[in-house]
């Protein structure tokens, strides 16, 4: 752990605020690494409360940015983390940071440099262009370039030690990450050639990854994460996405095991309802799901989802929820319609409620 690597930091830099999570703080790997980076440098630290990044905690960190006047931004954490220091880096101009909900144009202005050291193998958010932001309860989603962090760092000992739920959410985040953005009729040769680097990676090294703290495979695993991040800032996510995050904020699943509990559901139904499909768009998707096979080295499109129901079961996750719990009221609203919309095979709440059938029993 000792030989962490330095982060580079010009002389000209004086004061620095960190964001960072109260678990990845105690570490020792994050200690060593910000002893070794910041020496001699005014830091302050914020360790983020909420499980998910909130309006109300997000008004607090962009008070105590605009309060502190720093030089520099960093963010050593995970999606969460890096989506806060993301949109706060880029609303400090505003007076009243919800009219992020309301503005159309100057929404977003880069206040400082932001530099982002991801401490899960998951969401991609260091490239991204994209940030998830909760009010009651409900998922908005903002895109801008100015939301695109200035550098990043991969530190495999930062992540390695996670606990397996973690690691397992990680993995099906950016795992699904790259099947909705190759699936999606947005992608691209350059968008599916990330996608199934990914892909590719994770399939083969999943299994050590969860197992062990092995710092090759780690290493591996941040990669692919990273061009997991580079798919979707070309297409977007898609339905497993926008399905997720009621899971998340109504039944405390970490944020990738929400959306792979969706996405061999959702892949199963465009691949059986492929011919409803016109003939332009039967074509495109029919190469989609023939690269997808060739990567998951199987001959059927429906062995695709065997193969990540397989993954599932050996992640050892619990994704099997209580249909009494289900508020479907609640489900509607969370939904995002343009996410759906980047599904193949279109998708209405009457078709979400017979996935639903599938996943709350």
């Amino acid at each position: 752990m000792g030989n962490i690597p330095k982060i580079k930091i010009s002389p000209n830099i004086d004061k620095i605020f960190i964001l960072t999570g109260e678990n990845i703080f105690k570490k020792k790997s994050t200690k060593l690494l910000i002893k070794s980076s910041f020496f001699r440098k005014d830091i302050k630290i914020y360790k983020k409360k909420n499980f998910l990044p909130d309006i109300l905690e997000l008004n607090k960190i962009v008070k105590e940015i605009k309060s502190y006047k720093p030089d520099l931004l960093v963010a050593i954490g995970g999606g969460g983390v890096i989506d806060y220091l993301k949109i706060a880096n880029s609303v400090i101009h505003l007076t009243n940071i919800k009219d992020i909900f309301f503005l159309k144009k100057n929404r977003f202005k880069k206040y400082k440099k932001l530099i982002v050291i991801p401490t899960t193998a998951g969401s991609g958010a260091e490239v991204t262009p994209g940030v998830v932001l909760y009010k009651n309860k409900i998922k908005y989603n903002f895109t801008d370039k100015n939301l695109i962090p200035d550098k990043f760092y991969l530190f495999p000992e930062l992540i390695m030690g996670t606990k397996r739920e973690l690691k397992s959410s990680a993995l099906f985040d950016s795992f699904s990450q790259s099947i909705e953005s190759l699936i999606s009729f947005k992608s691209n040769k350059i968008s599916q050639k990330n996608s199934l680097f990914s892909i590719r990676i994770i399939l083969n090294n999943y299994k050590v990854f969860l197992d062990k703290n092995n710092y090759e495979v780690t290493k591996k695993m941040q990669i692919a994460a990273n061009y997991s991040g580079k798919s979707i800032s070309l297409t977007s996510t898609g339905a497993p996405h926008a399905l997720s995050y009621y899971l998340s904020s109504n039944f405390g699943l970490y944020h990738g095991n929400s959306v792979i509990a969706y996405l061999p559901i959702v892949l199963e139904y465009n691949i059986r309802n492929i011919n409803i499909l016109d003939k332009t768009k039967k074509k495109k998707f029919s190469y989609r799901l023939r690269i997808l096979r060739k990567v998951f080295s199987v001959k059927s499109n429906l062995q695709i989802v065997k193969k990540i129901k397989s993954m599932i079961k050996y992640s050892k996750i619990n994704i099997k929820l209580k249909k009494k719990f289900l508020d479907e009221k609640k489900q509607k609203k969370s939904i995002k319609i343009e996410r759906l919309k980047n599904n193949p095979v279109p998708i209405d709440y009457r078709q979400v409620k017979l996935f639903n059938k599938n996943l709350f029993l």
